[in-house]
């Protein structure tokens, strides 16, 4: 899941003047990469806080996205939403078909969601979690599904879509980031 994130966030060529919608309680593959863009590039990070635990706990999906991510100037034309299926620190689901609305609404195109809780625990095809509602939805093969460890699945809506930079985080293509050529003495194979 970490590294599915990380990949997308990373390769999606974010630009100093966009902008991720986020919340406080994602998890460190969407957390971290964000930070290291903001930081390094500029990007431009709104996290928005869940409500408190007495108000949580009596709104629908549909009243807490509203509450998340309302129709505001702020939140319009960010190039991407970044959330979890189902967040451990609150037990929350969101369904995915309600999130594509929401982002739709707030016309921002990439919805990338962290599936580690959900995967193998909620069915993915029904119209309302249907994958097909994300950009990306990454998730890990050895929680809910009980695959082995470092394993994981990363669903892209679009398989022609490939962000230019689209690498994994250990990369195949290592001598884009190196000196390395044939004969120039390098110690590991290329």
């Amino acid at each position: 899941t970490t590294i599915g994130c990380s990949m997308t966030l990373m390769g999606l060529n974010f630009g100093p003047d966009d902008k991720v919608i986020t919340t406080n309680h994602e998890h460190n593959a969407i957390k971290s990469p964000l930070q290291v863009l903001q930081e390094r590039q500029g990007l431009k990070v709104e996290t928005r806080a869940f409500p408190a635990t007495r108000t949580l706990s009596g709104m629908g999906s549909k009243a807490l996205l509203d509450t998340l991510f309302p129709n505001i100037p702020e939140l319009r034309g960010a190039r991407a939403l970044c959330v979890s299926h189902v967040y451990p620190t609150t037990g929350v689901r969101l369904p995915l078909a309600l999130l594509r609305h929401k982002a739709d609404e707030l016309d921002i195109p990439y919805l990338v969601v962290d599936g580690a809780q959900a995967m193998g625990m909620v069915d993915l095809s029904k119209n309302g979690d249907s994958l097909e509602n994300c950009y990306v939805y990454a998730c890990p093969g050895h929680k809910w599904l009980n695959g082995p460890p470092s394993t994981g699945v990363l669903y892209i809506r679009n398989a022609d879509i490939q962000p230019p930079e689209f690498y994994p985080v250990i990369s195949q293509r290592m001598s884009k980031y190196t000196d390395c050529h044939e004969g120039s003495g390098c110690s590991f194979p290329i």
